[in-house]
C-alpha cells in the first residue's frame, strides 16, 4: 500500500459532485411528483417521501407503527381463540 494511502475504495478527484448531482436528481424528481408532501401516520408531522409507497416519516415511527400492527395481529388471534 501506498504511503499516505488509507486503503478502501479509491474515490476520483471529483467524487463529491456525483454526489451532489445526485441529490439535485432527487430533488428534481420530487418537484415533479403530484404530491410533495405526506403526513405521517404514527406523528402526523409532514414529510417528503422517498418512495410512493411511504406511510412515516422516520425509523422510528416505522417501529412504532410495526409494534402498533404486531400488538394489534396478536389480539385478533385472541379474540378468536376465545
Amino acid at each position: 500500500m501506498a504511503e499516505g494511502s488509507r486503503g478502501g475504495r479509491k474515490r476520483g478527484l471529483n467524487w463529491w459532485r456525483a454526489e451532489a448531482e445526485t441529490k439535485r436528481h432527487r430533488e428534481i424528481i420530487m418537484k415533479k411528483r403530484k404530491c410533495l408532501k405526506k403526513k405521517c401516520l404514527i406523528c402526523g408531522e409532514a414529510f417528503m417521501p422517498r418512495r410512493s409507497d411511504s406511510v412515516v416519516c422516520s425509523n422510528r415511527c416505522r417501529n412504532v407503527r410495526g409494534k402498533r400492527r404486531y400488538r394489534a395481529k396478536k389480539e385478533r388471534e385472541k379474540d378468536e381463540d376465545t
